[in-house]
């Protein structure tokens, strides 16, 4: 039985009064009329508005499957005829809604806080109904069934993702006051072609697309444009953020008047191949993330810094030649590009930036060099490259060198990183004096490694994962220890410490400590310390015995 209900409410705030908690899951359709405010929203429709449900599948991509039995019955709410009122900001309501039917109430100007909105993922919503007055529109992204909205002439900001995956979406004619129109709006939308209003100053089309008014900025394209090669126009310059996003295009051709690629302008698109002119000095982060369908890329040669998964995620990619002019380029981009084989660097790379380890599935890189230019990189950077054969590095570098299946720098001082992540055992040479960062990060297969008297600090996390590691010695002459460094290493028993002082615990907190994960871990140490180390604040907290004579 479908109940129906109107409710006029004469003061905002009272809406709780006419809809007890009893009959909230009951109502299948509910005007309401009059005046609301954010308490009428938060405090019961949001209730009527969330679905029961969990997640299921991948931890990384789980899918909310929705209890119907025991969500609300509400799918139809009409607020048209009602006035927001001590706000013009329409609130957060609803988690997975239900609802098939929204109509926003007079009075608003913005569809939801930004970034937070109730109607993302409402799978069933088909209508929505906008007041007149409304300004900036948001959080729609996931509204599959979405097909009927109404474009008031007072709107100006259509903001990131509004309409990303709404697949029934099949036009949206853009008003003439709207000045903004963010990255990706009608991401995976069913649009063939835009319109704008001629009168609109700020923006125009050419065939069905997007450009700003000058012509030299591509805003928007249309995601489900009839053909699958495109030709950017001679003049632009620009391709705006997420302007291309899960396009489904195979090829295009971009002319040699675009200078800027903004940030992820082709974010899962179709592409299979790109080829960017030299005259592009600039790409944004995440520009090709996620095509799956990419399987060649041809980067331009004047480009001088490459930002973070510029090729992440594009799964039939297997080599990329990394022009000479970049000079700073993100881990992200060989750690996170999994499919790669080749990756091709060369003279003039000087740093290689990430501020931590990229979790990824083994790599399949087969054969990794590193230029005489490169100054910097991760420690972690060789991190699950399980499959690599060869490694080179130009034996002019300046500043690292390899030896005997290391990277140090060139005066030997200290270990940066061991490509072969496969290795068992291995020696630090004498005379470093400090171990890296995630040098030995992920070392699964490590049991030994022995470590010089020279030693003086031993870097953040750098043997995490370690998890064959069952004994280490740290040298007499160990000053300080990352308070991280041994994290998740299973099978580590015993460490024989042979600094007379106890070594400094560095960056240690009160949710986090030394050997928080190697509960069973006896520390041995001069029986002569054993007073100092008993005494000292982080390094008491660990299970402390003289060695053995």
């Amino acid at each position: 039985m479908q109940y129906e209900k109107t409710i006029h409410l004469e003061e905002a705030g009272t809406l709780a009064k006419f809809i007890p908690p009893s009959e909230r899951y009951k109502i299948f359709s509910l005007k309401v009329t009059g005046f609301i405010n954010r308490e009428d929203v938060e405090n019961v429709l949001d209730e009527m508005c969330t679905s029961e449900g969990e997640f299921e599948g991948d931890p990384e991509d789980d899918i909310w499957v929705t209890d119907i039995e025991h969500s609300p019955r509400l799918r139809y709410l009409d607020l048209s005829e009602s006035q927001f009122v001590g706000d013009n900001t329409f609130p957060y309501m609803g988690w997975y809604p239900l609802l098939e039917y929204f109509a926003f109430p007079q009075g608003i100007e913005y569809t939801s806080d930004k970034y937070d909105s109730g109607f993302e993922n409402a799978t069933r919503l088909k209508t929505v109904v906008l007041p007149d007055g409304i300004k900036t529109i948001d959080g729609f992204s996931g509204c599959e069934k979405l097909s009927n909205i109404n474009i008031p002439a007072s709107l100006e900001k259509i903001e990131s993702l509004a309409f990303a995956y709404c697949r029934k979406l099949t036009s949206f004619p853009i008003p003439r006051k709207v000045n903004y129109i963010g990255g990706g709006a009608f991401a995976q939308c069913g649009i063939t072609s835009f319109q704008v209003d001629p009168d609109n100053p700020y923006f125009t089309t050419v065939n069905g697309v997007i450009f700003s008014k000058d012509l030299k900025t591509l805003v928007a394209f249309p995601p489900a444009y009839p053909s699958k090669h495109y030709n950017i126009p001679e003049g632009t310059e620009t391709i705006g953020k997420g302007a291309f996003e899960d396009c489904n295009l195979d090829t295009i051709h971009i002319p040699d008047t675009v200078t800027k690629i903004e940030h992820w302008a082709f974010e899962c698109s179709g592409l299979r191949e790109v080829y960017i002119p030299d005259s592009v000095t600039d790409i944004g982060e995440l520009c090709f993330r996620g095509s799956s369908n990419l399987e060649s890329i041809r980067l331009p040669n004047n480009i001088h810094t490459l930002e973070d998964q510029i090729f992440s995620g594009c799964n039939n990619l297997k080599e990329v030649d990394i022009p000479a002019s970049v000079k700073k380029m993100d881990v992200t981009n060989i750690v996170w590009s999994e499919s790669l084989e080749h990756i091709y660097l060369h003279n003039g790379l000087e740093k290689i930036t990430g501020d931590g380890p990229c979790f990824s599935e083994p790599l399949k890189y087969k054969e990794f060099y590193l230029p005489k230019t490169l100054r910097c990189f991760p420690g972690w950077l060789f991190y699950k490259c399980t499959n690599l054969k060869a490694f080179n590095l130009d034996p002019e570098n300046p500043y690292i060198q390899y030896v005997d299946g290391a990277i140090y720098s060139k005066d030997m001082k200290k270990l940066l990183a061991v490509p072969d992540c496969r290795r068992k055992t291995f020696s630090i040479k004498d005379g470093v004096t400090e171990i890296g960062e995630f040098s030995f990060l992920g070392f699964s297969k490590l049991e030994e490694v022995t470590l010089p008297d020279s030693l003086e600090r031993i870097g953040h996390r750098a043997f995490n994962w370690c998890h064959s590691l069952k004994k280490i010695i740290l040298p007499k002459n160990l000053k300080s220890i990352d308070f991280r460094t041994f994290d998740d290493c299973k099978s580590l028993k015993k460490i024989v410490c042979l600094a007379p002082k106890p070594p400094l615990l560095t960056e240690s907190n009160s949710h986090w400590h030394f050997l928080s994960d190697c509960k069973n871990v006896t520390i041995e140490i001069p029986r002569d310390s054993l007073p100092l180390y008993q005494t000292d604040e982080y390094w008491k907290k660990t299970k402390l015995i003289p060695i053995k004579d």
